[in-house]
């Protein structure tokens, strides 16, 4: 569980570079951040630990993000917790899809720095909108 005052993010992502962005981030806003390089190695993250905010690819090796979610949202200790889809397909059709399968959000993909200050507040203060 959640040590006092700490938060826990994890970061899913194969690319290593959005994963060491997102880390950077999520750390300059006191978060402790796990990552994982595949679907099997997210779900696996959160036996530990319990994270409030799950930032995850939905194109992950092994079976895949959107699995990887529904199994993530069968897990009790995990209902409170907001996860966002980075995808390449942004589009207002995906957006049901996502909601569908157990995504809080979603941030589109090549992650732009410039913008994900920007998204990564809105998460934080919890706005959740597709």
């Amino acid at each position: 569980m959640t040590a006092a005052g700490s938060k826990n993010a994890l970061v899913a992502d194969q690319d290593t570079g959005s994963r060491e962005l997102l880390r950077i981030l999520l750390e300059r806003e006191g978060y402790r951040v796990m990552e994982a390089a595949d679907a099997s190695e997210a779900v696996s993250a959160t036996l530990g630990v319990v994270p409030e905010l799950i930032f995850i690819d939905v194109e992950l090796p092994v079976y895949g993000g959107y699995a990887a979610v529904r199994e993530l949202r069968r897990d009790q200790r995990l209902e409170g917790c907001v996860i966002v889809a980075m995808t390449a397909n942004d589009t207002d059709d995906s957006a049901e899809e996502l909601r569908t399968a157990g995504f809080t959000d979603r941030m589109a993909k090549p992650v732009l720095v410039r913008s994900l200050n920007v998204q990564l507040r809105k998460f934080l203060r919890g706005q959740r909108e597709m």
